[in-house]
């Protein structure tokens, strides 16, 4: 199955099904990192936020960008997005148990990096500003006409996490995946489209 009609297939499915299965990710996610989220490769400090949110965020993604195949013959969705999540743990473990020490830089050393960093951190700010225009666009235009989209694009401009967000919209945690997920879909859509 190519990118495309991957993308198409996970497009069709509804999002009643959707919370369905990103609540069973959620829940057997929980599961495996029962006890292992306190320290080493699942902790929150290794990943950068919540680990259960990580793993099920992560899969989904994958899935969409085309990284991983949806073995639609051999897996259903919630299984395809299950052997992806653990394979990620497995991937972090592996990194976490294989890390290396980096070396301590001299002062010379750090300096003639420092002048090689300058030019850049110009560019990529310039990158940056012009990534962040078009997202702006892009969500302008996936969510015009689109009430929940609205509202979750101003609360997602407003606010720094999904905690903030709920509270602005007065929505749960599920209700607002939903529609991000609805969201990421449309914007995956609107950047495939204007490639072509």
């Amino acid at each position: 199955m190519d990118k495309n009609e991957q993308s198409i297939r996970l497009n069709d499915v509804k999002d009643e099904e959707w919370l369905k299965i990103v609540t069973e990710l959620t829940k057997w996610v929980g599961m495996k990192l029962r006890f292992k989220t306190q320290y080493g490769a699942h902790s929150d400090y290794n990943l950068g936020g919540n680990p259960t949110a990580y793993y099920v965020d992560g899969a989904v993604e994958k899935l969409f960008t085309g990284e991983w195949e949806w073995k639609q013959e051999k897996y259903t969705l919630l299984e395809q997005l299950q052997v992806i999540a653990g394979s990620m743990m497995s991937e972090n473990v592996r990194k976490a148990s294989s890390a290396k020490i980096k070396m301590v830089p001299t002062e010379t050393e750090e300096l003639i990096n420092l002048a090689d960093r300058e030019d850049y951190w110009e560019e990529e700010e310039e990158e940056k500003e012009e990534k962040n225009r078009l997202f702006d666009e892009a969500l302008a235009a996936c969510s015009e006409g689109d009430e929940e989209l609205s509202l979750y694009v101003m609360a997602l401009q407003a606010s720094q996490n999904m905690d903030e967000i709920c509270t602005l919209l007065a929505w749960d945690k599920r209700k607002v995946y939903v529609v991000q997920r609805k969201l990421h879909r449309k914007i995956c859509n609107y950047f495939n489209n204007k490639k072509e």
